[in-house]
């Protein structure tokens, strides 16, 4: 069964934002440093070099929900989600959204 999306459209003066929550038990430091330092991201999404500034772009909104669920996987100690599980099968819900 594919995860449940969870991604929401909210109204903004310039448009529209896709806001996705996790919540996480640590300190803000140590999930910040999970997306913003090389050897903690290698653990979810792959090893990179280069500046502490980390973009994560996917044309597809469940890649968001994928993204996150990764990074969730590591710091749970579960197992890593397949992308196959998000989409398409999410595809439809955020089509919905706009």
């Amino acid at each position: 069964m594919p995860p449940a999306p969870t991604g929401r459209l909210v109204l903004t003066p310039t448009g529209h934002d896709l806001v996705l929550t996790r919540t996480y038990r640590a300190p803000a430091v140590d999930v910040w440093a999970s997306v913003t330092e090389p050897e903690r991201t290698a653990r979810w999404f792959g090893p990179w070099r280069g500046t502490t500034e980390l973009r994560l772009a996917t044309t597809s909104p469940p890649g968001w929900e994928y993204y996150l669920d990764m990074l969730t996987a590591a710091h749970t100690g579960e197992p890593r989600p397949d992308f196959a599980d998000y989409y398409p099968a999410q595809q439809a819900y955020f089509e919905s959204l706009a």
